[in-house]
């Protein structure tokens, strides 16, 4: 008799039991469809995730890092536009990965650099000119 181990897993030694392949090691190689590297992938890694790679039991999932989401291909990550989910108060600038919140003259940043709150110019001790 010959074993044969399911997607994700690869015959032991004792060609008789099965283990996970953490396909997000480094140096694993993607074997084709015919069970040969030919054709197979051997840049590093067998993932395509774009970011995190998280190895699970016979697969594996990949992840984004903060300020990014997955893409429909559940590989790849993309920039969140967080301008787009009003988290600023007023003026704001998507970066890639995170966001900026400005405020308008007359106004400052709050310590959750997110909303602004209106100066008291006249409390600032600011002399005027007569002018």
């Amino acid at each position: 008799f010959v074993c044969e181990c399911n997607s994700g897993y690869e015959l032991g030694d004792d060609l008789m039991t099965c283990s996970d392949i953490n396909e997000c090691d480094v140096g694993f190689t993607d074997y084709s469809s015919d069970g040969s590297s030919e054709g197979g992938s051997t840049n590093g890694s067998f993932n395509s995730c774009t970011q995190i790679c998280t190895n699970t039991n016979g697969s594996y999932i990949c992840e984004c890092f903060s300020g990014y989401e997955l893409n429909d291909d559940l590989l790849t990550c993309v920039d969140v536009d967080e301008c787009s989910l009003n988290y600023c108060d007023q003026t704001c600038t998507n970066t890639i990965g995170s966001f900026v919140c400005e405020c308008d003259i007359g106004f400052e940043l709050g310590s959750d650099l997110m909303t602004c709150t209106d100066i008291n110019e006249c409390g600032l001790s600011i002399e005027c000119s007569s002018n």
